[in-house]
């Protein structure tokens, strides 16, 4: 949007009171919304029609962590505009297409045909597309780019004639005037590049720009960059739940995902059943063993358990007569490949 033409609400504080260019400066957040946004509005549109060296040097400050000088820098200069502030908020209010006096007022009667100009649109960009924008000195345009998970890389560019400045912020609208993130400097020839977190990917989310001239640009052309990759899906391993049956004093090399079920049978005579269940050579997993010998065990119901660390386990199991002695074996997080073997008494 051209702002001769636009952000009204602040234009019309002018007629309420004249605040100083070293009052604005001195705004916190405890101060109100209109101190805070539209003044701040007025005094960096000021500032960047006026002075753009003192702004682009409070940027080189506040970039290298200077912030004690960039706040005596800011002092000075409130001091120093002060006068040149109250004559251009002046000149500001006079132009005012709401004053009644201007003649490009849609209410004056020698202009009755000159509609008010509706707000820019945020209009969505497609990620790894380019467009050619034009505009002129404050015109604005604002875009937003949807950044999925999974996302690796993400950069923002514009490159042209003229001398049109990106800015962005995350999940907010992004203005010249209240922004997160800029690069800006002379020219049309600019990047924003966002960083990876922790976890290696972008931070998920909507990510606002404005495209905005600090003087007339031409053939300016806005490029996105934007990196996804889905994350390596591995596919589900099911064990085979079909009951192993075991024979005593043989070796049985068993793979354990979750769960496996293991069966013997005892025959007449027999007055214990000593099983051992020894983990495979990397020993990576942890495989419980559980038993019962009147039906098929598992972790919260049985009679016998051998749940050491690892996936070394032993039981004795004493019986009495001829039959099966159920065997679980269960992994709760990663499971191994096992030797289970079995022996008489």
């Amino acid at each position: 949007m051209h702002y001769k033409q636009r952000y009204q609400a602040a234009v019309k504080l002018i007629s309420q009171g004249k605040l100083s260019l070293s009052d604005v400066f001195a705004t916190t957040y405890s101060n109100d919304t209109n101190r805070i946004y539209r003044w701040g509005y007025l005094a960096v549109r000021f500032m960047l029609e006026k002075h753009p060296q003192d702004v682009e040097s409070l940027l080189a400050l506040s970039r290298t962590g200077q912030f004690d000088q960039w706040a005596q820098s800011v002092k000075l200069l409130g001091e120093r505009y002060n006068t040149e502030f109250s004559a251009w908020l002046d000149t500001l209010q006079r132009d005012n297409p709401d004053n009644p006096d201007n003649p490009d007022n849609p209410d004056n009667p020698d202009n009755p045909e000159q509609p008010n100009p509706e707000p820019n649109a945020v209009t969505q960009l497609a990620a790894n597309s380019s467009l050619t924008l034009t505009g002129k000195a404050y015109s604005e345009h604002l875009f937003y780019v949807d950044v999925p998970e999974y996302s690796r890389e993400f950069h923002v560019q514009i490159s042209g004639e003229g001398d049109a400045d990106l800015y962005m912020s995350y999940q907010q609208v992004a203005h010249y005037y209240d922004y997160q993130v800029t690069e800006f400097t002379y020219g049309s020839n600019e990047q924003i590049t966002f960083k990876p977190e922790q976890n290696g990917y972008i931070k998920p989310g909507r990510y606002y720009l404005s495209v905005t001239g600090r003087a007339d640009y031409s053939a300016v052309i806005l490029n996105t960059h934007l990196v996804t990759e889905q994350p390596n899906e591995q596919p589900t391993i099911k064990d085979d739940l079909a009951p192993v049956l075991l024979e005593a004093g043989n070796s049985q090399s068993l793979t354990v995902h979750r769960q496996r079920y293991v069966a013997i049978y005892v025959p007449k005579g027999v007055s214990e059943v000593q099983v051992w269940l020894t983990a495979s050579e990397q020993n990576r997993g942890n495989v419980d063993l559980f038993a019962a010998k009147a039906y098929w065990p598992t972790r919260e119901q049985f009679e016998h358990a051998s749940t050491g660390a690892g996936s070394h386990e032993y039981l004795r199991i004493p019986v009495t007569q001829e039959g099966y002695v159920h065997f679980s074996l269960n992994a709760q997080q990663l499971g191994d490949t096992v030797e289970m073997v079995a022996y008489f008494d």
